[in-house]
C-alpha cells in the first residue's frame, strides 16, 4: 500500500506535467478513494482542482474540493484538511479572477489560525498574488519577498513567489524600458 500510494501520486503529478488533465484527475481521484486518510490527501485537493482548472472545467474544479470535504467528514481527516479544502476553494476563486472572493478566502484561512507551515506559505503567496492582480504592488512585493527569503517555505511556494516577482520587475521594466530591471526579472524567472 506505501508503495501503491507512492506511484499513484508521481503517476497523477506526471500526468499534469504531460498536459493529460483528464488522465490526472482520474488518477487523483483513484489516489482520494484508496487512501482516504494518506499522506498526500492535501496533494489530492489541490491537484484535481489544478487538473480541472487546467482543462478548463471551472464546475468541476468547484465540485471537487466539496466531494473531498464530504469524503474527509466520514474519514475523519480533521481541521488540517478543513483548512487544505478552504485553501482549494480560494485558488479556485482565483483562478476565476474573483477579485473580491478570492483575497477574503485566503485572508479567511490565515485568520483561522493553527495553520500548518506549508499552509500558511501557501496562504500568504495566494494573498500576494490577489495583491498584486489588484495592483497593490507594494504589499504584494512585501508578500513575495517574505516567501522566498522564509527557510520554511515550501519549493512550490517558493517558485510561486519568485515568479510573482519576476512579474512585478517585468512590468516595471517595460514601463521604463530598462535593462537592469528585466534582467532582474529573468533572473526572478529563473530562480
Amino acid at each position: 500500500p506505501v508503495l501503491r500510494q507512492q506511484v499513484l501520486f508521481r503517476i497523477a503529478s506526471l500526468q499534469m506535467k504531460l498536459g493529460a488533465a483528464d488522465r490526472a484527475i482520474a488518477v487523483w481521484q483513484e489516489l482520494a478513494e484508496a487512501f482516504p486518510r494518506g499522506r498526500f490527501t492535501d496533494a489530492t485537493a489541490y491537484g484535481l482542482v489544478e487538473a480541472n482548472l487546467a482543462k478548463g472545467s471551472a464546475s468541476d474544479a468547484g465540485k471537487a474540493p466539496d466531494a473531498l470535504a464530504a469524503d474527509a467528514k466520514a474519514a475523519d481527516l480533521g481541521p488540517r484538511f478543513d483548512t487544505t479544502v478552504s485553501l482549494a476553494k480560494a485558488r479556485l476563486l482565483e483562478a476565476q479572477n474573483n477579485l473580491g472572493g478570492a483575497p477574503a478566502a485566503y485572508q479567511a484561512a490565515e485568520k483561522a489560525g493553527n495553520l500548518a507551515p506549508d499552509q500558511a506559505a501557501m496562504t500568504s503567496l495566494g494573498i500576494a498574488r490577489c495583491l498584486q492582480q489588484g495592483g497593490d504592488i507594494g504589499n504584494a512585493e512585501t508578500r513575495f519577498r517574505k516567501l522566498v527569503n522564509a527557510v520554511e517555505s515550501p519549493r512550490a511556494v517558493k517558485a510561486g513567489a519568485w515568479n510573482g516577482l519576476g512579474d512585478l520587475q517585468l512590468e516595471q521594466g517595460r514601463k521604463k524600458r530598462d535593462a537592469d530591471t528585466l534582467t532582474l526579472a529573468l533572473y526572478a524567472y529563473l530562480r
